[in-house]
C-alpha cells in the first residue's frame, strides 16, 4: 500500500491539500478576549515533477513534489500506513522551513490497493490528510497574531485613557470638598511623587507586543539556565505544563518565569518524599535572594506593602491583594506581587497532584511524586495558561480561601507582615 500510494503521486500532477485552521487569542486589560482566526481552505495542487526516497538534510520523505516556479518550495509528502511522522522529524521540518503534509492511509484495507478509488483516497480524500508544517500558513498566522497584538494594545490605550478620566473626574469632584478633603489630595500628591517614574515605566506592561519581545528577550538570557536545571531536575525531559505556566506580573521576578518555578520546584518539591511538608512563605524570600526582582515594580509593592501593613496598624481592614491608597485602582492591580506568582505556582503544583494544602497557611504536604497532567489542557497559541479546574478535595477552592483569609489575618495581627523587600536591594530579608 505503501509503494502503491507513492506510486500515484509520482504518476499524477496534482494532489489535495488539507485544511489550516488556527486561531490567535489575547484579553484586554478588562478581561474581555479577542480573537484572529487563521483559515486555510483544503485546496487541490497543481505540481511539474515527483521524486521519491530523496535525501535531505538529516531526512529522506516518502516523495517530494515540485512546480517549475522557483519561489516555490517544494511540498514533502509523508504516507503513513503503519508509523506516523514522529515529534523528531516534525521538529525538524518545523527547523528547516520545509512544507509537509502526512497522508493517513492506516484505516484502509490492503485489498483496496486493487480498486481503482485508492488513487482517489491517496489524491483527492480531504478527510486523511494533515498539514506537518505549512510555512506560508505559519506566516500568516504570525500575521494575525502581531495585528491583534496591535489592536489589544490600542484597545488598552483606551482603556487605560478611560479609566485615567474617571480619576480625574473623582479628583476634580474632590476639589469641590472641605479643607479636610484637599489636604488629603495634598498629602497623596506628595506620597505619589516618589512613584511617578516607576509608575510610568508600568504603563508599559500594559502593551503585549512589548511584553512579548521582553519575555522572548528573557528567555534568549537565561536559555542555557534553563537548559541547566532541566538536566539537573528533569534529566533533559520536556518542562511539565505546571512549571510552563506564565502569569500575568512575571516581568517582577529578574529571570525568566520557566526558570524560576523550576528551580522553586527543584528545590523545595523535586524528590521529596510522600508527607514532607512544605512552607510557601519560604518560596518569595528565597526567590528574591536567587534571582531578585525587578527595582521599579519592587518598589511599587514595597509602597503598597507598607501602605497595606500601616492600615492595619491603625485598625483598617483591605481584604484582598496589597493595595496603596495613593495609587490609582488601575495602577494597584498591575502592580506585580510575589506572594501571587509563588501562589499561583503551588496551585499548579496543587492540580498536578503532587501536593495538598493543609490546614497550616500556607503549608503544603507532599502526596505524590508522579504528576497527574490529566488535569491539565493544552495551552493556546496565544495569552496566558487557561483556567484549570480544581481537583477533588475535601473542601472547595473557594472555601479554603475563605478560611485561609480568616487565618491570614489573625496571623497577621499576632506577628506582622511575613515579608519585608530592602528598599534599594534586589535581595530580601
Amino acid at each position: 500500500m505503501h509503494k502503491m500510494a507513492k506510486q500515484v503521486l509520482l504518476d499524477a500532477r496534482h494532489v489535495m491539500l488539507p485544511a489550516w485552521e488556527r486561531t490567535a487569542w489575547l484579553n484586554d486589560l478588562d478581561g474581555q478576549p479577542h480573537f484572529e482566526p487563521v483559515t486555510r481552505a483544503a485546496r487541490i495542487w497543481n505540481y511539474a515533477r515527483a521524486r521519491q526516497e530523496e535525501w535531505m538534510v538529516g531526512a529522506r520523505p516518502d516523495v517530494v513534489l515540485e512546480v517549475d516556479d522557483a519561489r516555490t518550495p517544494p511540498l514533502l509528502v509523508e504516507i503513513r500506513v503503519t508509523h506516523a511522522v514522529d515529534q523528531t522529524k516534525a521538529a525538524l521540518v518545523h527547523k528547516r522551513g520545509w512544507a509537509m503534509i502526512e497522508i493517513d492511509l492506516s484505516k484502509l484495507d490492503s485489498d483496496t490497493v486493487l480498486e481503482e478509488a485508492f488513487a482517489n483516497v491517496v489524491l483527492h480524500e480531504a478527510a486523511n490528510r494533515a498539514w506537518i508544517h505549512s510555512p506560508a500558513a505559519e506566516k500568516a498566522f504570525g500575521r494575525a497574531e502581531r495585528a491583534l497584538e496591535q489592536r489589544v494594545a490600542d484597545l488598552n490605550r483606551k482603556i487605560l485613557k478611560a479609566r485615567r478620566e474617571l480619576e480625574e473626574r473623582r479628583r476634580r469632584n474632590q476639589a469641590q470638598l472641605d479643607g479636610q478633603r484637599r489636604s488629603r489630595e495634598r498629602y497623596r500628591t506628595k506620597l505619589r511623587a516618589p512613584h511617578l517614574k516607576d509608575l510610568e515605566a508600568l504603563s508599559a506592561f500594559a502593551d503585549p507586543h512589548a511584553a512579548r519581545l521582553a519575555l522572548q528577550a528573557q528567555f534568549d538570557r537565561d536559555s542555557k539556565a534553563i537548559e541547566l536545571a532541566s538536566r539537573r531536575y528533569l534529566n533533559d525531559e520536556h518542562l511539565p505544563p505546571f512549571l510552563s505556566h506564565i502569569r500575568k506580573g512575571w516581568q517582577l521576578v529578574g529571570a525568566h518565569p520557566w526558570l524560576w518555578q523550576l528551580s522553586l520546584w527543584g528545590e523545595f518539591v523535586h524528590d521529596m518524599p510522600v508527607g514532607t511538608l512544605i512552607d510557601t512563605k519560604r518560596w518569595v524570600p528565597w526567590l528574591g535572594n536567587r534571582f531578585g526582582y525587578k527595582s521599579a515594580l519592587k518598589r511599587l509593592f514595597d509602597a503598597q506593602q507598607r501602605d497595606s501593613q500601616g492600615a492595619r496598624e491603625k485598625g483598617f481592614r483591605r481584604w484582598g491583594q496589597y493595595r496603596a491608597w495613593f495609587f490609582e485602582d488601575w495602577e494597584n492591580e498591575l502592580i506585580p506581587s510575589p506572594f501571587e506568582l509563588v501562589g499561583a505556582l503551588a496551585d499548579q503544583l496543587w492540580r498536578a497532584g503532587l501536593v495538598e494544602p493543609t490546614d497550616t497557611f500556607k503549608v503544603y504536604e507532599v502526596v505524590s511524586t508522579e504528576a497527574d497532567l490529566s488535569m491539565f489542557e493544552k495551552a493556546g497559541p496565544m495569552g496566558p495558561t487557561p483556567s484549570l479546574p480544581t481537583p477533588p478535595t475535601r473542601e472547595s477552592e473557594e472555601e479554603r480561601r475563605v478560611r485561609k483569609r480568616a487565618e491570614l489575618i489573625s496571623i497577621f495581627e499576632e506577628h506582622g507582615e511575613p515579608y519585608t523587600l530592602c528598599p534599594g536591594s534586589p535581595r530580601v530579608s
